[in-house]
Parts: structure tokens; C-alpha cells; sequence
């Protein structure tokens, strides 16, 4: 029996937060971690459909950039 393929393209989407200004000086910054998302997406293969960032506590999930991906499902 033969199988067949498909090749879907798997989307993928870049959340990137800080919690304070200082951590961009840190190398932990929104520059940083965006260069890494893009990488191993691109590594992957994937499509990067969209990116989003916050300069928030973790603990608040109300953080506009957490929430606009949730309300584009």
C-alpha cells in the first residue's frame, strides 16, 4: 500500500515579553528573543503568521500582546 504525503505549511506565532525595560540590555531583550523564534522557525520550516510583544509582568495574563493572539482564534 502506498501512502501519500501532504505537505501542509504549519504556521507558527511569536509571543515575546519582558518584564522591564533592563532586561533588553541583558541579552534577554524582545530583539533577542524574537531572533530566535524566527530562527528555529525558520529552522523548522514553519510560516511565521504573526508576532507579538509585551513589556509586562508574566503574572497578568490581561497583557495586551498575550491576548490579541487569543482573540484572532
Amino acid at each position: 500500500m502506498r501512502t501519500t504525503q501532504h505537505s501542509a505549511s504549519r504556521l507558527a506565532v511569536g509571543l515575546y515579553r519582558v518584564s522591564a525595560a533592563e532586561q533588553g540590555q541583558s541579552g534577554l531583550g524582545l530583539e533577542a528573543q524574537q531572533a530566535s523564534v524566527r530562527a528555529f522557525v525558520a529552522a523548522q520550516g514553519w510560516t511565521l503568521a504573526a508576532e507579538f510583544s509585551d513589556i509586562a509582568s508574566g503574572k497578568d495574563d490581561r497583557r495586551p500582546g498575550f491576548q490579541a493572539p487569543l482573540a484572532q482564534r
